[in-house]
């Protein structure tokens, strides 16, 4: 990030940065689906993915810190 998850100090309303950290659950492979957090790195992911039998499509160099989160709000992969 440049500078984005940076609060400004001097404006008129209070900022916040928010975290998607917390959000790196990961829960088994149900049905076929997957629920994962925008937190989890596309590493835990497919790893998830592979213990059940199957594959998570996306794949980056940067696996073990981009997140769904991101890679979904950047349109990655």
């Amino acid at each position: 990030m440049v500078g984005g998850g940076v609060p400004r100090e001097r404006i008129e309303r209070p900022q916040v940065v928010l975290s998607l950290r917390g959000l790196d659950e990961v829960g088994p492979v149900e049905g076929g689906t997957l629920r994962a957090g925008a937190g989890a790195t596309l590493a835990a992911v497919q790893a998830a993915a592979r213990a059940a039998g199957m594959s998570y499509g996306v794949d980056l160099g940067a696996r073990d810190s981009a997140t769904l989160g991101g890679t979904v709000s950047t349109d990655a992969g």
